[in-house]
């Protein structure tokens, strides 16, 4: 597209291919996120002996 090679369509499924994959991975930051900032001091125990394991 930049270059102008592509046909105009091409961007037409972009939202529909590439919404799965955005989803998976906003999925995958907020679980990495509560492991790394745990909203109770039990949950933050728990996953510190997990990761000493």
């Amino acid at each position: 597209m930049v270059q102008g090679r592509a046909v105009p369509g091409i961007l037409a499924s972009y939202d529909t291919e590439r919404c799965p994959h955005a989803r998976a991975m906003i999925d995958l930051a907020r679980v990495m996120g509560s492991l790394v900032m745990p909203r109770s001091a039990l949950l933050a125990q728990t996953t510190a002996l997990l990761a000493a394991a």
